[in-house]
């Protein structure tokens, strides 16, 4: 999912001078919808619960992923490569008995000469109605 893979891959396209906040560099983010953190955090209401949002936001954080700089949303431009030990990923819904769905996902894990398939990781991912909204109860990367 892009929201998840702008906090643990990479961040939201950025513009502009390097800013520093408490000796990190800050870039501005230039994603049309997306001008404030208050912005970023009411997309992400649309798919994760409050506690996903509250990790991913990390506000007590020396370091945030992003903040608001003078009004306006900048991240932290660093990002990392996806774990090249990963190749494609699958996932199927589950319907469980309380009326919530499990996203089961499949990824194939990788030689080092990234094509042969050696082995797979499995995650599940709840997706419940939480607050009147369907919502990841829980969400990681898989790559």
């Amino acid at each position: 999912m892009a929201a998840y893979e702008w906090f643990a891959l990479n961040p939201l396209p950025c513009v502009g001078p390097v800013r520093q906040e408490n000796g990190v560099n800050y870039q501005r983010v230039e994603y049309a919808g997306l001008y404030t953190l208050n912005d970023l955090e009411t997309y992400l209401e649309s798919l994760f619960s409050e506690d996903v949002i509250a990790r991913l936001l990390d506000r007590e954080a020396p370091a945030p992923r992003y903040r608001d700089i003078d009004g306006a949303l900048y991240a932290r431009p660093d990002g990392r490569p996806a774990d090249t030990g990963k190749g494609a990923a699958s996932a199927a819904v589950e319907r469980e008995e309380d009326g919530s769905y499990l996203i089961n996902v499949t990824v194939d894990l990788l030689d080092r000469d990234q094509a042969t398939v050696t082995g797979a990781e499995f995650y599940a991912f709840p997706y419940r109605e939480m607050n009147g909204r369907w919502v990841f109860a829980d969400f990681e990367l898989v790559y």
